[in-house]
């Protein structure tokens, strides 16, 4: 701001402003910022006040504490030498890493990291408005993966692999064993597909191994494609598979557009 003229423009100093302070032992005049001065903390910002570091250009290292500190959708802030000051959204929290996702167009480079800050509030002092939507905060809750392997029995209905991973910025999907783990509660939506020209498909989605019979809409495509789509209601550790049976036997096609399984997180609850 400008130059204050009067006492009462005092109440429009922000924390980095500077106060003028006389040294009388030294007779000379020293600045020092309002934040310094009267202990004006950063609006809407926690201090970490542990060690952050770098993991990968995703991931942060923190103390064993995390998951009692932080929550998914957190809003993090950092400073590192490359790139000065970043803001992030916390995609996923583990035992003692935290999952980011950039709020704007900085990058999470591998060196020191200073002055980390939390917040729960969806605006806190600085963090670029424009992206700090629930929309942008949900994004990482996404993935799809695809198949070019596997065979079915007739009559024996069973979990697919989909063993080729495609997106999946928050980790949550797992190509070994064909589940996705839902990182927070809420709504997601759903749908897999198998293409392998075999005959009389079910298909269902599974949750914690577990078929839910709610979820039973098949479609036929040209070709023998079988496709299944739906909203599922998850808590935060419940995982879904895609679970498929026909009436005859045979193995799935290699056509990565044909056989996928992907979903996304509708609402947060």
């Amino acid at each position: 701001m400008g130059r204050i003229s009067s006492l009462t423009e005092l109440t429009q100093l922000a924390s980095d402003d500077y106060l003028i302070v006389l040294d009388t032992s030294a007779n000379i005049a020293k600045k020092v910022t309002i934040a310094n001065a009267l202990g004006i903390p950063e609006y809407g910002w926690t201090a970490a006040g542990e060690t952050w570091t770098y993991a990968s250009a995703t991931t942060i290292t923190v103390p064993s504490d995390a998951t009692t500190k932080y929550s998914a959708g957190m809003l993090i802030k950092l400073t590192q030498s490359t790139g000065g000051t970043k803001y992030y959204a916390i995609s996923a929290v583990a035992t003692t890493v935290l999952t980011l996702f950039a709020l704007d167009d900085s990058t999470l480079e591998n060196e020191a990291i200073t002055t980390p800050f939390y917040s729960s509030g969806m605006s806190p002092f600085g963090a670029p408005t424009a992206t700090v939507t629930p929309a942008k905060i949900n994004n990482p809750y996404y993935f799809k993966a695809h198949s070019v392997t596997g065979s079915f029995t007739s009559g024996v209905y069973k979990a697919h692999i989909y063993e080729v991973e495609d997106h999946d910025p928050s980790s949550s999907y797992n190509p070994a064993n064909g589940r996705f783990t839902a990182p927070v509660d809420g709504v997601y939506f759903f749908s897999a597909s198998i293409y392998s020209g075999l005959s009389a498909p079910v298909a269902t989605f599974a949750i914690n191994g577990v078929n839910d019979a709610s979820v039973d809409t098949i479609m036929m495509k040209v070709g023998g494609q079988a496709e299944i789509n739906g909203y599922l209601v998850l808590e935060a550790g419940d995982y879904v598979q895609g679970w498929f049976r026909f009436s005859s036997t045979g193995s799935v096609i290699a056509d990565a557009r044909g056989s996928f399984f992907m979903g996304h997180l509708v609402t947060q609850l």
